[in-house]
C-alpha cells in the first residue's frame, strides 16, 4: 500500500506538525524490513516542514511533491485571489498521482482539513477523485462552521448551498472520515457519516525529547528576562490569538499575587502573526503595563527563551483558551514535568479523562458578578456580534428573546463566565479588581478552588505522563493509524452515496449556548 497525504501547505502550524508525527507513528509500528512509500502533496511552502525528518524514519521513504493548486484560494465572486475550479484540481491530482505510480487499487489518499474552505476547489476535486476509485481519509482538524464564517461562505459560493453537503460531506464505500475528539466524531455521526468508515484518530504527542537542567532554565529566565528565580513562573506557551483569551492570563495574574508572599509572573510566549489578532494582543500588553501586572509577554520571541527552556524554567503551565481543536496543550506539559492548571475544555478533554488523565486542577468557569459586567451591555454585546455571525452563515437569526435565554442559562446565581466576555467587557472587570481590594476579595469568594491555588502534586505529574505515553506515544497513535489505513485500502469501491447532512453540522455548531464573544 502506498500513501498520498494531502494539506494545503507544509507551513508552520498544526496541521504540518501532525503530518510529521503521523508519520514518526506510522513508521514506528511498521514491520521491519517492510518499506513504505509516502508521497506528502502541497502546494509547494515547505517553511514548517522537518527536512531532518527522512533521517529519523528507517521503514518509510517520503517524497515531497509540489500541486499548486493547493494553495489557499478563494470561490468565484469574492473578488481577489483564486477562481475555484475543481475540475482543475482534480486533473493535476490524477497528474501528480500517475507521475508517482500511485494508483487507486494500491493507494489510499489521507486528506488533511479538506473542508475547512481554505480552498474551495478541494473538497469537489476529492469526490471526483473518489469517483474514480481512490480510497480517501478525509480528516477533520477544524470546521468552517466552527465560528469560522468567512470560510464557509468560501464554500458556499464555490458549491451553492443545495451543494453543500454533496460537494463536502460526500459519501461512498471507499470514503472514510476521521476526527480527533469524541465532540467531532459525534457531530459527524450525527450528520450522517456512516458509522463503520468513521475514525477517532487523535493526535500522536512526541516525547520532547532532551530537555535543559532545571538550573541553567531558571538561570536563563532571571539574565533574559528579569524573572527571580524566587519567583513563581506560570507559562502560557501560546501565540496571543483572541481564542486563547489573553484577557484572562491578566485577570489570574490579580488572583494569584493577591497573596504576594508567593509573588508569580505569568507569561504569554509569542505574539500572534496574524494583522487582524495584533490590536487585541498590543492592547492587552499596554494595560497589563497600565496596571502594573506582573505579566510578561513574547517570552518565547527575539532575545527570550527556547520553547523547552520556557517549559523547564515553568513552575507550571498555563491555558485559558475557550476552543481548541484536539488539545495538545492538555498533554504536552505533563510531558516536561509540569502541572497544568487553568481553563479546562470538557467537549475538548473528555477523551484524555476517559483515558486516565487527571485534569482536576482546572476550572470549567471563571465566575464574575454579572453585575460588574451589566446585563444589558451583555446582551447587547452577543446581540450584535450573534445577529453579524447568523448573517455571514446566512441563517435566520433567533432575535433578542433568545439571546436574553441564552444569558440566562450561561448564568449560575448571578455570575458569569468571565471567557464569555469581549475584550471591552473583560478589561472593564480587570481594571475593576485591580483597583478594588472588595472587588478582588468577591472575585476570590466567587471562584474559592482557584483563588487557593489548587496546586498539582508530583504522583499527579507522574501518572498523567504514564497515561499520555500508554495512549498518545508515536507507537499507540501508530497501531491506531495503521488499522485505519488497512480498513481504508480494503473497502468495496463503490458510487457515491447520500451524503452527510451539512446543515447538522452547522446547526451542531451555531449555537448561542456556545458563544465566546472573543470568538466572533
Amino acid at each position: 500500500m502506498k500513501l498520498a497525504i494531502l494539506h494545503y501547505h507544509l507551513n508552520p502550524g498544526g496541521v504540518t506538525r501532525v503530518i510529521a508525527s503521523h508519520l514518526l507513528a506510522l513508521d514506528a509500528v511498521q514491520p521491519p524490513g517492510a518499506m513504505r512509500e509516502v508521497f506528502v502533496l502541497s502546494d509547494g511552502q515547505v517553511s514548517g516542514w522537518s527536512h531532518d525528518l527522512a533521517e529519523r524514519l528507517k521503514r518509510l521513504t517520503v517524497k515531497l511533491v509540489t500541486v499548486p493548486s493547493l494553495a489557499y484560494g478563494t470561490a468565484t465572486g469574492a473578488g481577489k485571489g483564486t477562481v475555484a475550479d475543481p475540475q482543475a484540481m482534480a486533473s493535476e491530482l490524477r497528474a501528480v498521482l500517475a507521475a508517482q505510480g500511485c494508483g487507486p487499487d494500491t493507494t489510499v489518499l489521507h486528506a488533511h482539513n479538506h473542508s475547512l474552505g481554505k480552498n474551495p476547489s478541494f473538497p469537489a476535486a476529492l469526490r471526483q477523485l473518489a469517483q474514480d476509485g481512490y480510497p480517501l481519509l478525509l480528516q477533520v482538524h477544524d470546521f468552517a462552521e466552527d465560528f469560522r464564517p468567512d470560510n464557509y461562505r468560501l464554500l458556499r459560493e464555490s458549491c451553492g448551498a443545495d451543494g453543500l453537503s454533496a460537494a463536502v460531506y460526500f459519501q461512498a464505500p471507499h470514503v472514510h472520515f476521521a476526527a480527533l475528539n469524541r465532540r467531532d466524531f459525534s457531530v459527524l455521526l450525527a450528520a450522517g457519516v456512516a458509522a463503520d468508515r468513521l475514525h477517532f484518530l487523535p493526535n500522536p504527542v512526541p516525547e520532547l525529547g532532551e530537555l535543559p537542567s532545571r538550573p541553567e532554565a531558571k538561570a536563563a529566565l532571571a539574565r533574559k528576562l528579569g524573572v527571580s528565580e524566587d519567583d513563581r513562573y506560570v507559562l502560557y506557551p501560546v501565540r496571543g490569538i483572541r481564542r486563547k483569551n489573553v484577557g484572562e492570563m491578566l485577570l489570574l495574574s490579580l488572583l494569584m499575587n493577591a497573596d504576594m508572599r508567593s509573588p508569580a509572573t505569568l507569561a504569554m510566549t509569542l505574539a500572534p502573526l496574524n494583522p487582524a489578532a495584533l490590536p487585541y494582543y498590543n492592547r492587552w500588553m499596554s494595560l497589563a503595563a497600565e496596571l502594573r501586572l506582573h505579566c510578561l509577554f513574547d517570552t518565547g520571541g527575539d532575545g527570550g527563551l527556547s520553547f523547552v527552556e520556557n517549559l523547564v524554567a515553568a513552575d507550571c503551565i498555563l491555558t485559558t483558551s475557550v476552543a481548541e481543536g484536539f488539545g495538545m496543550a492538555f498533554l504536552e506539559s505533563w510531558l516536561a514535568g509540569r502541572p497544568l492548571i487553568g481553563r479546562n475544555l470538557p467537549e475538548t478533554t473528555a477523551d484524555f479523562v476517559d483515558a486516565g488523565l487527571d485534569l482536576s486542577a482546572l476550572y470549567d468557569q471563571l465566575f464574575v458578578p454579572l453585575k460588574w459586567v451589566g446585563r444589558d451591555d451583555l446582551l447587547a454585546a452577543m446581540e450584535n456580534a450573534g445577529r453579524e455571525m447568523y448573517a455571514h452563515y446566512d441563517v435566520p437569526w433567533p432575535g433578542r428573546a433568545a439571546v436574553a435565554a441564552a444569558i440566562d442559562r450561561m448564568t449560575d446565581d448571578g455570575a458569569v463566565d468571565f471567557g464569555r466576555l469581549d475584550e471591552r467587557l473583560q478589561e472593564r472587570i480587570i481594571g475593576k479588581v485591580r483597583r478594588n481590594v472588595s472587588a478582588l476579595d468577591e472575585l476570590c469568594g466567587l471562584n474559592p478552588a482557584l483563588a487557593a491555588g489548587n496546586d498539582v502534586d508530583g504522583p499527579t505529574v507522574a501518572a498523567n505522563q504514564r497515561v499520555i505515553r500508554e495512549s498518545y506515544s508515536l507507537q499507540a497513535s501508530g497501531e491506531r493509524l495503521r488499522s485505519t489505513y488497512e480498513a481504508v485500502i480494503s473497502s468495496a469501491r463503490g458510487p457515491l452515496e447520500q451524503p452527510a447532512d451539512a446543515g447538522s453540522i452547522l446547526s451542531a455548531f451555531l449555537d448561542l449556548q456556545r458563544f465566546h464573544l472573543i470568538r466572533t
